[in-house]
Parts: structure tokens; sequence; C-alpha cells
């Protein structure tokens, strides 16, 4: 009879165990922590068949995101007009000068700022999104949307 009780007891751990969680994705910890963000299904997949579209005003920024995924992670952008691209863009809706406007889904990274400053920290943002090491030559980025401007007007 105790035997019994021991099974119904191993068998109920074993069910309630093996129930499945719905995977969520992990939140992004971008620090300072946006204003706004919103995580979306999906992933980008940075790679060789990427390309930069860039306004004349954003063109030094893009070049140092260029860079930088060239140096620390090994990955040459392409320069034909590919489906899958990152888009640096004006907007003038955005009154703060340091505020940007981060969308990433899965065909396109828009980057959007009113000023260079906005584009840097935008940049800034999308950094702290990838991998600190890889040896792949892809980086998957969860799709999400992010608006963020400082708070003050000052740094400190």
């Amino acid at each position: 009879m105790k035997i019994h009780g021991y099974l119904k007891f191993i068998i109920l751990l074993f069910f309630f165990g093996c129930t499945s969680e719905n995977a969520k994705p992990i939140e992004p910890s971008i620090i300072p922590k946006p204003l706004y963000q919103k995580i979306t299904d999906g992933f980008f997949l940075l790679d060789e068949n990427t390309s930069i579209e860039s306004e004349k005003q954003f063109k030094k920024i893009a070049d140092f995101l260029k860079n930088s995924l060239k140096e620390f992670h090994e990955i040459q952008l392409s320069s034909k007009k590919d489906a899958k691209k990152i888009v640096f863009t004006f907007d003038s809706t955005i009154k703060n000068e340091e505020g940007y406007h981060l969308e990433i889904s899965k065909n396109q990274i828009k980057i959007s700022a009113n000023s260079s400053k906005g584009v840097f920290y935008a940049v800034q943002s999308l950094l702290q999104l990838f991998p600190q090491k890889t040896t792949s030559k892809s980086i998957a980025i969860q799709c999400l949307e992010i608006k963020d401007e400082p708070k003050f007007a000052y740094r400190g």
C-alpha cells in the first residue's frame, strides 16, 4: 500500500514537472533603460548579405557601425541594395537632438533621429543587442522597437 502512494506521488511529479512553458524572448538589457521598448516576434539575421543605407548627415556614424561589425564580429556588410538592410533616416518629429527611434524587423533595422547625436546613441543601443563574442558570420537580433531620449538636459 505504501508503494502505491509513492508511485502516485512520482507520477504526479512527473506529470506536473514535464509540462512545457511557452518560450518568451529575453528582454534586451540596454543600459540606460530606454523610455519605450516593445519586443516583437522574430529575428533579424545580420550577415554579409545585409547592406547599409544612410542619409548624408549620418554617413560617418553608418561607417562607424560598418567598421565595428567588421572589426569585432568579422562581418563585412554588402554594398549592394539587398533585401535586408540597415537604414539611417532623418526624422523631424523627434524633438530632442539626442532622441532616437530604433525599429528592428525581420528584413530591416531602421534608425531614425533628427541629429547625429541621436543616431549615435541609437547605434550604441543596437551594439548592446549583439553578442560580445561570436565565431559565426551572422548575428540574430531580436525584433523590437525602441524610442528613447535623455530624461535630463545634462549628463554627468
